[in-house]
């Protein structure tokens, strides 16, 4: 193999979080399109190198699979698959900086060897978990109801108090907290995560801030494309006035239409809200459709 005097054509560095591009590299971006990025070889450089090696074969794997093609390719890197790998095993502050080798440049495509060097910092555990309303957050009253209590949330976190900070494992449950708003028709439902981190005892302690919205029920229901025996059927299991729950909606095309995949399924439908009332009027299309079984091709909205 050619030495590295022999190979090298050009290196950069930058940071992760980014940090401002020199000038050389600013103006040969806008000199011209940047080229397509294979990464040859992931070199962990410094003390601290991946939780294991497991981890490490899946991060190099990830990186050198993945065809990159922005001018912010290396933030990218460092920012998600490299961060990430070590957020997951609790080390919440770490950083990365990076330096691409180019070994081998067609004008199209560069190959580079990427060395990585990582700051974990320290390792932190889960500490208390708290709920509470934004509503709550602006008032500042403790007592702003939630619509599920702590005691129905808290088992919906894939974390324990004293388990390895996760950030993937918060984002998840985050996830299974608002499907369990959205089945119970709180479709505006958003969820925002706050930390108090303290280095004394190496725990993070979490705030759920949850944006409740309204309960949505159903106004209206619209059916094309369903012959009149299937529409009544359809009609039958969905009546205005009823909290809408996207599993019973589903349930009940798909009971008519066995066929179809979530993906279709969500294709023929959308719908149609108003916030004043806080309902929603269900539209149904499948008159692109020879039969309710067959593909449907309408656009969807999913809630």
């Amino acid at each position: 193999m050619p030495c590295a005097a022999q190979t090298l054509r050009k290196s950069s560095r930058v940071c992760a979080p980014g940090c401002s591009p020199t000038d050389e590299t600013a103006e040969a971006s806008e000199a011209k399109p940047h080229p397509k990025i294979i990464i040859d070889n992931v070199i962990f450089d410094g003390p601290t190198p991946p939780p294991d090696s497991q981890t490490a074969q899946r991060v190099i794997d990830e990186i050198k699979q993945h065809q990159w093609g922005t001018s912010g390719w290396l933030d990218e890197i460092l920012e998600i698959p490299i961060r990430t790998a070590w957020q997951e095993e609790g080390y919440f502050k770490v950083m990365a900086t990076g330096e691409s080798q180019i070994v081998f440049d067609d004008g199209d495509t560069e190959h580079v060897v990427l060395t990585i060097h990582v700051d974990a910092g320290m390792q932190y555990r889960l500490g208390k978990v708290s709920f509470r309303t934004n509503e709550a957050f602006r008032t500042g009253d403790p007592d702003d109801p939630l619509v599920f209590s702590a005691a129905e949330l808290r088992p919906l976190l894939a974390l324990q108090e004293g388990d390895v900070f996760n950030t993937t494992k918060i984002r998840e449950s985050l996830d299974v907290i608002k499907r369990r708003y959205g089945e119970n028709g709180y479709i505006n439902f958003v969820a925002a995560p706050v930390t108090e981190v303290d280095d004394s005892t190496r725990r993070i302690s979490l705030i759920f801030d949850l944006d409740q919205g309204r309960q949505f029920r159903i106004s209206n229901v619209q059916v094309h494309g369903l012959d009149t025996g299937r529409e009544a059927a359809l009609l039958s299991k969905l009546h205005p006035g009823d909290i809408f729950r996207n599993s019973a909606f589903k349930d009940a095309v798909q009971s008519l239409a066995a066929s179809l995949s979530d993906d279709d399924l969500y294709k023929a439908f959308s719908l149609r809200k108003s916030e004043k009332s806080a309902t929603v009027t269900i539209i149904v299309d499948l008159s692109h459709q020879s039969s309710a079984e067959s593909q449907p091709e309408t656009d969807m909205d999913e809630p």
